[in-house]
């Protein structure tokens, strides 16, 4: 669980990364003008969600975001 402890018996200690780590949104809005800045065709706006895979150093609760066992973000559920 992001934020709790990765050591129940250490509850000041280390804590599992938060979500941004290896969960993101990108949101995108597309607006169609024409050279004259008129509105040509109506604005189109998308979301596509990315995470990743990211190793935690459980003595120091450190976030390792490249090497063994880490991945590159990916768009889910097939989007681009």
């Amino acid at each position: 669980t992001p934020g709790a402890p990765i050591n129940p018996d250490e509850p000041d200690g280390p804590k599992w990364p938060t979500r941004t780590n290896y969960d993101k949104t990108v949101n995108e809005t597309i607006s169609y003008v024409d050279q004259n800045g008129q509105v040509v065709a109506k604005q189109h706006t998308d979301s596509v969600n990315f995470t990743r895979t990211v190793v935690v150093d459980n003595v120091t609760g450190e976030v390792i975001t490249s090497g063994d066992g880490t991945t590159a973000w990916t768009a889910t559920n097939g989007d681009t």
